[in-house]
């Protein structure tokens, strides 16, 4: 969903990025988001398959033609999940620490960890965007800030 409203932040009405090369980054972005949906031995078994292909040779996936069921990739979002079947697989099998160990309580008033995030949500609507523009960062940022609190 966020992606669907930062959409229009790219494409800054014909002033930012061609729809075709968003549309082109969309489509990868929203295969990853949907990984989340599904439960974890399902990650993990796609994790499993996409391992025994690479152990046959198979030339590894690059930066750019990385995709949805790469190694990489499905490992990446594994160990995001809050899953105690994740963790406890990344734990046996990648010497891990459980996500139970990480800091899992909200602060608020804490800044966002990551720079530029913080940077753009302190400076609000100041660049020189159109009404729909701003509109569309007003709600990435509201989305930004409520994922940044859970």
């Amino acid at each position: 969903m966020i992606w669907l409203c930062s959409r229009d932040l790219f494409i800054a009405e014909g002033q930012g990025l061609p729809s075709d090369v968003i549309e082109k980054e969309a489509k990868l972005a929203q295969q990853i988001l949907d990984l989340y949906v599904l439960k974890a031995d399902t990650i993990i078994d796609l994790l499993m398959k996409a391992s025994e292909h690479m152990s046959h040779h198979l030339e590894p996936a690059t930066a750019r033609r990385r995709n949805v069921h790469d190694v990489h990739t499905l490992l990446r979002v594994l160990c995001h999940k809050k899953d105690n079947g994740a963790s406890t697989f990344l734990k046996i099998q990648y010497h891990l620490p459980r996500s139970s160990d990480y800091d899992d309580v909200p602060v608020k008033d804490a800044p966002s960890k990551v720079p530029i995030f913080s940077d753009m949500l302190n400076r609000g609507a100041s660049f020189n965007w159109s009404e729909t523009g701003q509109q569309s960062f007003r709600i990435m940022k509201k989305k930004l800030q409520e994922a940044s609190w859970q």
